[in-house]
């Protein structure tokens, strides 16, 4: 019974991921282990996110935003890490680097609900 509701919950998952163009692999808090990113070409995918950001360390989730009504990519996405340390790294490493020849991104530490923290103020 235990492997059948396994084989179902990775089934409705993958569905999900179809429905949303998110992947997620384990259950990380996205608020303290996520990168923001723009810059993201229309054309890139998912699992190429993934390429780009794991080389930090694993990727637990890429979510590309877009557009409500026409679903056309925004050209932004959240990265969430398995661990909240690769966030530090994500962003000195990989902001304003290519993700193909001429694609820079744009990789900042994720802020939810509104302004960022008084540390992270300019």
């Amino acid at each position: 019974a235990a492997e059948s509701a396994a084989a179902s919950a990775a089934a409705a998952n993958a569905a999900a991921s179809r429905r949303t163009g998110v992947q997620q692999r384990g259950n990380a808090h996205p608020g303290a282990c996520s990168v923001y990113v723009t810059g993201v070409p229309p054309d890139a995918t998912g699992p190429e996110l993934e390429e780009h950001f794991s080389v930090i360390s694993p990727v637990a989730r890429v979510k590309m935003y877009r557009h409500p009504t026409t679903n056309e990519p925004k050209g932004d996405a959240l990265v969430t890490y398995t661990k909240d340390a690769a966030v530090m790294g994500a962003v000195q490493l990989l902001h304003r680097k290519m993700l193909r020849p001429g694609i820079a991104l744009c990789v900042s530490k994720a802020v939810f609900g509104g302004a960022p923290a008084a540390a992270d103020a300019p």
